[in-house]
Parts: C-alpha cells; structure tokens; sequence
C-alpha cells in the first residue's frame, strides 16, 4: 500500500519534520488512514483498530512522526530510508504490526513498530494512461485475449509455480495479474520507459517470474528470486533495441509506454532473451481453454539433418484444425462494421504468426 503525507499546513509537498502532525492518505482510494474505536485484537486488548475513512474531521486521521533513531531528533528533516514510528493523536497509541489469528494486521497499540520511508513518486505530474511502476496489470499477448497467467488453484503449488498463456475467462480472474516492480530508480512510482529493467510480481501467489538454467521461466518465493534470474524490460522492437536507463532522470521521468496503446516485448535482461511461447497444447484444445507454455528462449530451431521421428498424427491433426478456425475469416453475413473489425483482427493475427516463425 502506498500512502502520501499531508501536514497541517495542507498539502503533501512540505518539507516533512519530525515531531509535524499528518494525514496518511491512500494513493489509490484517496481515503484517508485512521485510528478507530472498536477493538477485535485477540492478543491485545487495549489496542485499536485501524482503518480508512473519506473524511479527516477530528484527531482520528492525525499521526505525529518520530525518529527511531537517535541520530534524530524532533524538528530535523525526514529523510528517505529513515526508520519513523507514528504515533496516533486521538489514541496516543503506536501504529503497529500485529500477529494474531494466523495472519498479520495493522491496528493501534502500546508496543512499537518501525516503518521505513520509501520513495514512489515525486511532485511532478503523472502523465494519465502510462504505465508507471508499482501498477497491476494483465499482459495481453499481441492483439488477442490471451494473457500471461499460471494454472488455477485446483492444482497443486509445485505446478501453480509454471506459467502459460491462456485465453478466455482468466482474463477477469485474479490469477492473470502482475505487479511491476521497477529497479535502479529514484521513483518507484515512475513511469516505465524502453529498456528499464523491473520485476514481475504474480499477485495472488506473491512470486517473482523467473528465468532458471534451462531457459524455462518459473515462479521464484521473494526469498529465492535474485535480481539476475528476474529482472526483465520492455522492448518497442527485437530489431533496434532501446539504449535503456543511463542517467539518472528528473522527477517521474518521460511516459513511453501506453496502455492499449503500445506493443511490447519483454526481454530478459541479463541473458538478453526474449519471452515466447511453445505451439497450443492439443490436450488443452480440446478442452476449450488454449494454453501456450511460456519459453524464455525464443528459437528452437535445429541445424543441420533431422533424425527421422513418428509424428503424432492426431495432435497435428487438432493443431491444423485450431489453425485453420485461428485464421477462418468473417462471414458474408456480417454487418459491415463488425466485418471490417474482425478483419483487422484477422491480420493482426497473421502478423503475429509470420514474426513468430522469423
């Protein structure tokens, strides 16, 4: 969660003192963080609940700032990186990290918590429909609706670390997103440009996409995933690539990429290959959900003689048929407007067929 300080004085751009009262409001909702009345602590009993509220009328919203350590003192700045401890106005209690009924939760307590000040985005103006980091997104491959996803939670943990293309439903479903985690910035929060490195984190298992030794990509728990193995970018083109990130940029940086808008390749970073897919598994065809395996090596061409091989008559036989419905174009009796709609499909799709097989 993200929230931006607003002193007393109004605002979120003051300079930031210890010992100021302020409102911790909610990048997202814009509501703001509030000590509240009730109690349902298990463990403890004098503390308070905390939560959010749209308005900010009496002490409840207010929290002083105070360093945690004593190379600080009350009226210096707040620095990035600081270690703080808030403390509620209306309670007098400390904002705390709890653990009780096998989970973690935030509420309003005697003991200490210390929280650290991270940087996410700067004063200047977030350029509305760019991708910026820390968002939560669905990646849609080419024009179509299939997007990078794993399997469903009917299935066991070792195979929810595999990832797939898949079209269909799981694109509302939570499964289908990612949160991009920008690397080697200020900001965080800034916008994302061609060739910065950043790391995909699935959100509802909380693992990082990442390139093993094989050259397959699977899903890696916080503690196992090394920046080498997961830092991945954006490419306009496997042509001409994009010189990167190589100074440091004012602010939140210049918005490159659009939602709905761009194209994008991902390219691995520090093994320089290029996230592609194996051909449609016929089992899961015939099933109605096409699926793609996720490869992190882009060609699998081999040189020289081909041994010779029995085909499998019948998955090349599905795989035909699915090619031939991919590829059917519009009928006759279509308005004029949904047939040219889906002829531009239709082409954007041989498109992305002909540059597969380049």
């Amino acid at each position: 969660m993200m929230y931006m300080p607003e002193t007393a004085q109004g605002g979120g751009h003051r300079t930031l003192l210890y010992g100021h009262a302020v409102l911790l409001r909610h990048s997202y909702s814009g509501m703001y963080l509030c000590c509240l009345s009730t109690s349902h602590s298990s463990t403890d009993k004098l503390a308070f609940d905390v939560g959010l509220q749209e308005d900010t009328t009496g002490e409840a919203c207010w929290w002083t700032i105070h360093p945690a350590s004593k190379q600080r003192s009350e009226g210096e700045k707040v620095r990035v990186g600081d270690d703080l401890i808030l403390v509620s106005v209306s309670s007098e209690r400390y904002l705390h990290l709890s653990y009780g009924n096998g989970s973690l939760h935030v509420d309003a307590a005697f003991q200490q918590t210390l929280w650290s000040v991270a940087p996410i985005c700067s004063g200047s103006e977030v350029a509305q429909g760019f991708l910026i980091g820390g968002d939560v997104l669905r990646l849609l491959h080419g024009h179509m609706d299939e997007c990078l996803t794993v399997p469903s939670g009917e299935h066991g943990d070792e195979q929810r670390r595999t990832v797939h293309y898949e079209g269909g439903p799981v694109s509302s479903h939570a499964r289908s997103l990612w949160r991009l985690e920008t690397l080697r910035v200020v900001w965080s929060g800034s916008h994302i440009r061609w060739g910065q490195p950043f790391r995909l984190r699935h959100v509802t298992t909380g693992k990082y996409l990442s390139l093993i030794e094989d050259k397959s990509l699977l899903l890696m728990d916080k503690e196992k995933a090394d920046v080498k193995s997961t830092a991945f970018c954006f490419r306009s083109s496997k042509e001409k690539l994009d010189p990167g990130v190589k100074k440091e940029v004012d602010g939140m940086g210049v918005p490159d990429i659009k939602y709905g808008d761009s194209v994008c390749y991902i390219q691995h970073v520090d093994s320089c290959l290029w996230l592609t897919y194996q051909a449609v598994d016929a089992k899961c065809a015939r099933m109605g959900g096409v699926q793609r395996k996720v490869l992190g090596l882009d060609t699998l061409r081999k040189k020289g003689k081909s041994s010779t091989f029995d085909l499998p008559i019948d998955s090349v036989s599905l795989s035909l048929q699915d090619l031939i419905g991919y590829f059917q174009p519009p009928g006759d009796h279509l308005e004029h407007e949904d047939k040219q709609n889906r002829l531009r499909a239709l082409k954007n799709r041989q498109n992305l067929f002909q540059e597969e097989l380049h």
